[in-house]
């Protein structure tokens, strides 16, 4: 299924400036990129894949839009994203390459240039991903986040859409973190509602400053969607998906997803607890979480090898059961409802035996 994606805080109304056309083969005036093909776009800026005239390597440029080149907010915010990925230096996070600015006033910076797909792209052609795909992607992510969390970055906009699936030395599914576009520092105090219908906390929604806990509710909705190949609400806007979010929480992942086991159920409701404080205390517990439930599930994944994640922050009990929905119980016609109703009756009998 299909699921808008358009990301509220990005579009910044402001003065124009009337920059000459972009044209595929043309040489970027100033820098020494050529432009090859356009990747993608958005509300404020553009990104294409570049060849560097002088190195001989390509590149992914993003080029901040005409529209907003002349606003400083959307100016000061370019810098920041160039600089967060920068400054985290991690290897499940884009590499930043290049900062420059164009002769017409516009701002660019070069990335790497990813060969391979988005998450969403996977998950609207092949649907539901089994348990152990999604460990290893769950666990990358995690990685990535508690890398920027730890630089005083939050993402805000973690989702499908904005998590590249490569094959590195052989090894498909090798994750990059991409489009820091919305970060926020997390010692920012300023309240601005900015992210993705589907995937906003509930704090999120309601504009509160940024916290690492956004992050951590967004991977969790990120991972109900890859084990049940769609979301719990509706996205088509923010009001439709706030209303239905606000009723509570999404159904139980036992429940609407199969072979979910309920470990690992237990650890992404978690991650979508209602409130912030409840649910993990950091991307690392986040993972620590999905490494336990994936050992009493007695899954493989084939990322097993990855480093297990330290610096643990979260001394609750690991056993802890979230505020879990009600499980969606049988039809009468379906033996699942006698089984239930038998299992109860004989540990009533056992019960009174003792």
């Amino acid at each position: 299924p299909q699921f808008a994606t358009e990301t509220y805080g990005r579009a910044i109304r402001s003065q124009t400036l009337d920059g000459d056309p972009l044209e595929i083969g043309q040489q970027i005036p100033g820098p020494r990129y050529r432009l090859v093909r356009p990747l993608g776009k958005g509300g404020s800026a553009e990104v294409f894949a570049a060849q560097h005239i002088d190195l001989d390597r390509q590149a992914a440029v993003k080029i901040l839009s005409p529209k907003v080149a002349l606003n400083e907010r959307a100016r000061a915010q370019f810098r920041r994203e160039a600089r967060a990925c920068s400054r985290v230096q991690h290897p499940n996070i884009v590499d930043v390459l290049d900062f420059g600015e164009l002769d017409d006033g516009r701002f660019f910076f070069a990335m790497e240039l990813l060969d391979g797909q988005s998450l969403a792209d996977i998950l609207d052609r092949d649907g539901p991903l089994p348990a152990s795909r999604v460990l290893g992607i769950a666990r990358q992510v995690c990685k990535a986040a508690q890398a920027a969390h730890e630089n005083g970055i939050v993402h805000r906009d973690i989702k499908p859409a904005n998590i590249m699936l490569v094959e590195r030395d052989g090894r498909p599914d090798f994750l990059k973190v991409v489009d820091f576009g919305v970060m926020a520092f997390a010692d920012d105090n300023q309240k601005k509602r900015v992210g993705t219908p589907g995937y906003m906390a509930p704090e999120q929604v309601r504009g509160a400053p940024p916290t690492t806990a956004m992050d951590i509710y967004a991977l969790g909705m990120t991972i109900y969607e890859c084990l049940t190949g769609g979301l719990p609400y509706p996205t088509d806007s923010l009001k439709a998906f706030s209303a239905a979010q606000a009723k509570g929480q999404p159904p139980a992942l036992a429940s609407c997803g199969e072979g979910v086991p309920e470990p690992l159920a237990r650890a992404v409701h978690r991650a979508l607890e209602r409130n912030p404080a409840a649910r993990q205390l950091s991307m690392a517990d986040l993972e620590s979480d999905l490494l336990r439930a994936q050992e009493e599930s007695g899954i493989s994944s084939p990322w097993d090898d990855l480093r297990e994640p330290q610096n643990l922050t979260d001394e609750r009990p690991r056993n802890r059961r979230p505020s879990l929905p009600r499980r969606i119980i049988q039809s009468p016609q379906s033996n699942g409802t006698f089984w239930i109703a038998g299992a109860l009756s004989l540990m009533l009998i056992a019960s009174a035996l003792l």
